[in-house]
């Protein structure tokens, strides 16, 4: 049991990476508006005039959710520098990743996906 704590805190006993395709992250992201947030209205990979193209966006009542799909951690990073993320405009009152587990970086709406 000491053995396999020691190995969890030195980052030895990671969850295997999943190999996900983007295709594959967007249609979970938009099971996961229908499904778990119940939007009424889901879109997928639009174009907006902001220049932004949200891989899924979703509207419930008065709010909408938009999920960024990211399958690499150079990927994640490379939102960052877009322009509507540093100037922090853009569609979508609440901001969601979804990403496979080992891509997750330092954010607070992240929504891991799982094997099955």
């Amino acid at each position: 049991m000491a053995e396999a704590a020691g190995k969890i805190a030195r980052g030895e006993l990671m969850t295997p990476a999943i190999e996900l395709t983007h295709e594959q992250l967007r249609k979970r992201a938009i099971q996961w508006l229908t499904n778990t947030r119940h939007c009424g209205v889901v879109l997928s990979e639009i174009s907006c005039l902001c220049s932004e193209r949200p891989d899924a966006i979703g509207w419930q009542h008065h709010a909408s959710y938009l999920i960024e799909c990211k399958v690499s951690k150079s990927d994640f990073r490379a939102q960052k520098d877009k322009i509507h993320v540093r100037a922090e405009r853009g569609v979508g009152m609440f901001r969601y990743y979804m990403c496979p587990p080992g891509v997750k970086d330092a954010t607070e709406r992240l929504l891991n996906v799982s094997p099955s």
